[in-house]
């Protein structure tokens, strides 16, 4: 009771101070009275057939009710609706729908997708590792890829490269506008290696990064931040 009676006081210094527009009963506006005709010092009534009769010996008497917990104010004839709120402000942007880790197992590796977008978006999301290739596909334009990594035991990867293609993050097209990727690569014991030679193109729209340089067979675990 002690929180309403707190918050009934705050509302009529706002009434007090606030010059608005209200709805009256049948839904046509009306002039919120000034400070020259309201009588601040509100009462309380259970219900709206507590009110006193609304003529011009209460006119600017104000009443709240608690059981609609809203105010009404007598305007000498009929009462009024006392509208708290101020208008209704311009929509927000849309809340990001958050950071999805998914994994995947392809070819003998295993694959973790991260990326931003609905769970819809990053579960259509594609990964497929082949011999020494990883291909990740299928990225809406509501989604947006912020990491891979790809893991393979020994004897999966008999080559000497590895090769990632995937959808540029941007859509960009060239060279020249593409956000590299950040590369990184372990051994089998969890130990950074260090990158040796890696290579990266834009094939409209399609980034292939190759990394050259590594010993067949190896066991070894990729990953790259976008």
């Amino acid at each position: 009771m002690l929180k309403k009676i707190i918050l009934i006081t705050a509302a009529l210094t706002a009434i007090g101070c606030a010059q608005k527009k209200a709805l009256n009963p049948n839904g046509t506006e009306t002039n919120t009275p000034t400070d020259s005709t309201v009588d601040k010092a509100a009462s309380v009534v259970l219900q709206a057939t507590s009110l006193p009769t609304c003529d011009t010996t209460i006119q600017g008497k104000i009443f709240y009710l608690l059981d609609s917990s809203q105010f009404e104010y007598c305007d000498g004839t009929t009462y009024q609706v006392v509208d708290l709120k101020g208008p209704k402000g311009d929509s927000g942007a849309s809340a990001s729908s958050g950071y999805i880790v998914r994994h995947i197992s392809s070819g003998s590796a295993d694959i973790t997708i991260m990326a931003l977008g609905t769970t819809t978006d990053v579960n259509a999301i594609t990964a497929t590792f082949s011999t020494n290739t990883l291909t990740i596909a299928n990225v809406a334009n509501t989604a947006q890829l912020v990491g891979v990594t790809c893991t393979y035991g020994s004897g999966i990867n008999t080559g000497t490269s590895m090769v990632l293609n995937y959808p540029e993050i941007s859509g960009q097209t060239s060279l020249a506008t593409t956000k590299f990727p950040f590369q990184s690569r372990f051994n089998a014991a969890g130990t950074i290696q260090v990158l040796t030679s890696w290579t990266v193109s834009n094939s409209t729209g399609t980034v292939t990064v190759t990394q050259t340089g590594l010993t067949a067979n190896a066991a070894a675990t990729f990953n790259w931040q976008f």
